[in-house]
C-alpha cells in the first residue's frame, strides 16, 4: 500500500509540474551569479561592478556552480528541485506516523495534490528544498535530535536567511522536560551564523543580503498586502478546507497543537513581510506538508480515502476557484518574452549596457553589464531609492535619476502595455506622489525616468525579439 501510495503521489506531482510547472525568474538570478562564479568573478551579478548580494538563497546558488562549469546550471536547478520534491514526499510517507501519529502514504499524496508543490519542483529555485529541511527540522525538534537540529538548522539559514524563524519556531516541538538539550544544536547554529555574517561582510560589506533592503519595509499597506497574499491561497487554492483539515486532525494532541502553532506562527511573518509577487504562493509551501500530516486525520480509518479524494481536488490546480490553467498560460508567455529579449540583446547588442527591472531571464541571456532598476542587485537603489509600498511584493523601491545618471545604452521599460508610447505627452503627467504618475503598470525607476527631461535624449531602439507577447519598450541615446 505504501509503495503504490507513493508511486500515486510522485505521479500527481509530476502532471502538476507538467500542467502548471514554468522555470522562474527569480531563478536566473542565481544562474548568473553561479555563472560568474565559474566563470571565476566570484559570486557576483555584474562582474567589475561593485559586489552585491543580490540573492537570498546562498547554498542553492552555490550548488549550482559545478554545473554552471559546463553550462548546465537551469537544468541542474530544475533537477535539484525535483530530487528536493521526492525526497520530501519519501519522508512525508515514511515519517509522518514519528511526527504526528499520522498515515504518512496517505498525507504525501495529500501533499501532492496541493496545487504550489508540482510548479515549485520545477522553477529552479531552493522553494522545494526549503520545503524538505522544514520537514526534517520539525523531526528533529520533536525527536530532540541534537545532531539533525543543528544540521538542518544550519542548511535552512543558508539556503534562506529566514531558516533562522524556522527553526525558533519548530522548538516548540522540542520536548519541555529536555529543553536544555538543545543548547547545543543552537549553539553550532550561532557558530554557522556568525561564519556566514562574516562572510558577507567580507565579500559584500553588508551583514545581510542586499535583496533584504529591496524587499522588507514594513508598513500597513505591506501588511494589507501580505493578508491578501495568505487569503488568496485559502480561498482560491482550498487553504481554508486544508486548515479546517487540520484543525481537526490534530483533536486534543498537545503535540500536533504545537505543530498548528508552527503553521500559525511563519503564517503570520509571510503575511507582516508582504507576501510575496510569484504565483503558486512559494512562501506557504514549507507549510503544506505538516498541515497535510494533520489534515489526513481529519475523519475515521474507514473514510481516509475519500477524505483525501475531496481535499485533494480542492487543493489542487483543477479546482475551478484556482484559475491555474490560464495564470500558467500567461507566466509561460511572459517567460518566453524575457528570454527571447535577452537573447536578441545578446545577438544584436552584445555587451551594451542595459538598465531593466527584469534582472532574471533578461540578464542572463544579455549577459553584458547591467543595472538592476529593482534594485535587488545595486546598492544604491535597495538602500536609497524611493518606495512605493503599493507596488508588488519585491517590486517596491526605484531611483530613475540615478538609474539615467550611470548611462546604460539600453533602457528597457516594463514589463507594460505593448500600445504604450513613453514619448506621448499625454503619459507623463507629474504627479506629488508616485503612486499617481500615469502610466502603470510601471516601476518606480520607470516612472521616474518617463518624467525626468533628460529623457528627451533618448529614442527607440529596434530590438527584434522573436516572439509575439510585446512587454518591453527598448530605448536607446
Amino acid at each position: 500500500m505504501t509503495r503504490r501510495l507513493l508511486a500515486l503521489a510522485v505521479a500527481v506531482v509530476a502532471l502538476q509540474a507538467v500542467l502548471f510547472g514554468y522555470f522562474h525568474e527569480d531563478a536566473y538570478i542565481s544562474l548568473r551569479y553561479a555563472r560568474n562564479a565559474a566563470r571565476g568573478y566570484g559570486l557576483v551579478f555584474d562582474p567589475g561592478a561593485p559586489p552585491v548580494e543580490g540573492i537570498t538563497n546562498l547554498l542553492w546558488t552555490v550548488a549550482l556552480v559545478p554545473a554552471a562549469l559546463v553550462g548546465l546550471e537551469k537544468g541542474a536547478a530544475v533537477l535539484l528541485g525535483v530530487l528536493a520534491t521526492l525526497g520530501l514526499l519519501v519522508r512525508v510517507a515514511t515519517t509522518s506516523g514519528v511526527l504526528v501519529g499520522s498515515p504518512g502514504p496517505w498525507a504525501a499524496l495529500l501533499l501532492a495534490c496541493c496545487l504550489p508543490l508540482g510548479p515549485w519542483a520545477v522553477a529552479g529555485l531552493e522553494t522545494p528544498a526549503v520545503a524538505w529541511g522544514t520537514w526534517e527540522l520539525l523531526l528533529a525538534a520533536s525527536l530532540a535530535d541534537r545532531r539533525g537540529l543543528a544540521i538542518v538548522g544550519s542548511l535552512l539559514f543558508l539556503l534562506r536567511p529566514d531558516g533562522l524563524l524556522l527553526v525558533a519556531l519548530a522548538l516548540l516541538l522540542w520536548p519541555g522536560a529536555r529543553w536544555r538539550e538543545a543548547l547545543a544544536p543552537l549553539a553550532g547554529i550561532a557558530v554557522i551564523v556568525g561564519l556566514a555574517t562574516l562572510w558577507r561582510w567580507t565579500n559584500y560589506g553588508d551583514v545581510v543580503p542586499n535583496t533584504a533592503h529591496a524587499k522588507v519595509g514594513f508598513s500597513g499597506p505591506v501588511v494589507a498586502r501580505g493578508v491578501l497574499y495568505v487569503a488568496e491561497y485559502l480561498v482560491r487554492h482550498g487553504g481554508l478546507v486544508l486548515l479546517a483539515a487540520a484543525v481537526v486532525g490534530a483533536g486534543s494532541s498537545p503535540r500536533r497543537w504545537r505543530l498548528l502553532a508552527f503553521v500559525t506562527g511563519f503564517g503570520a511573518y509571510v503575511v507582516v513581510v508582504g507576501g510575496d509577487y510569484m504565483a503558486y504562493h512559494r512562501f506557504l509551501v514549507p507549510l503544506l506538508a505538516p498541515l497535510c500530516a494533520l489534515a489526513v486525520l481529519a475523519g475515521p480509518v474507514h473514510a481516509r480515502p475519500a477524505v483525501v479524494a475531496v481535499l485533494g481536488l480542492l487543493v489542487s490546480g483543477l479546482s475551478p476557484l484556482a484559475g491555474a490553467f490560464a495564470t500558467t498560460a500567461q507566466l509561460r508567455s511572459t517567460m518566453a518574452y524575457a528570454e527571447a529579449a535577452g537573447r536578441a540583446l545578446a545577438r544584436e547588442r552584445p555587451g551594451a549596457a542595459v538598465a531593466a527591472s527584469c534582472a532574471g531571464a533578461l540578464a542572463y541571456y544579455a549577459d553584458g553589464p547591467f543595472l538592476d532598476t529593482l534594485g535587488l542587485n545595486d546598492r544604491h537603489i535597495a538602500t536609497e531609492g524611493h518606495r512605493d509600498p503599493l507596488q508588488h511584493a519585491g517590486h517596491e523601491v526605484g531611483d530613475g535619476a540615478y538609474v539615467l545618471d550611470q548611462r546604460p545604452q539600453i533602457l528597457v521599460l516594463g514589463p507594460c502595455d505593448p500600445s504604450f508610447d513613453p514619448f506621448q505627452d499625454e503619459g507623463l503627467k507629474p504627479a506629488p506622489d508616485l503612486g499617481a504618475i500615469d502610466p502603470s503598470p510601471l516601476f518606480v525607476s520607470d516612472r521616474e525616468m518617463l518624467v525626468d527631461p533628460r529623457i528627451r535624449a533618448w529614442h527607440w531602439a529596434h530590438v527584434e525579439v522573436d516572439h509575439p507577447y510585446g512587454r518591453f519598450s527598448f530605448l536607446e541615446r
